[in-house]
């Protein structure tokens, strides 16, 4: 990650500083003094908290903006989110990059390195095609997994 990075904000609750250091285990990974914690985590880092929204798309913020002052809100303009923090004009777009290698790193650290695979139980299986084992997944995906309880076996491409 970058020593400085940008990443959304949408303000209607926070989470004090002075709180989170009240927990030894937890470990304040990404922090300014305009928008707060960003990033947290525990310490064996099972858990990351993302305080901010990396996760918006350039228009996402502005959208909420804009919601909020035809209520009658009086929300205020996002900082360093419009060029020259004018509203008028379109969002920059700078978070991407952060975004992105955010949620890279932690797939590639905390989800696929410490997964373990038995890749040559995995060699030993036939995932070739329908079966008899198969089962049928949310979203139309399939396993060929030990039948879960309560999941229905049915043949590929039956939805």
């Amino acid at each position: 990650m970058d020593d400085y990075m940008d990443c959304p904000h949408s303000r209607w609750t926070e989470v004090r500083r002075e709180d989170i250091v009240k927990h030894p285990e937890l470990t304040i990974l990404a922090e300014s003094d305009e928008a707060g914690v960003l990033l947290l985590m525990d310490e064996t880092g099972r858990q990351i908290f993302v305080q901010g929204h990396p996760e918006y798309d350039r228009m996402t913020l502005d959208s909420e903006y804009r919601r909020d002052k035809a209520r009658g809100m009086e929300p205020k303009i996002p900082l360093h989110y419009y060029e020259n923090d004018d509203p008028s004009g379109r969002p920059l777009l700078s978070w991407r990059n952060m975004a992105n290698t955010l949620y890279t790193n932690w797939l590639n650290y905390y989800v696929y390195q410490v997964t373990p695979y038995l890749l040559e139980e995995e060699r030993s299986r036939d995932l070739s095609g329908p079966c008899g084992d198969c089962v049928a997944l949310p979203f139309g995906t399939r396993s060929h997994a030990p039948v879960p309880d309560g999941a229905v076996r049915k043949p590929f491409g039956a939805l």
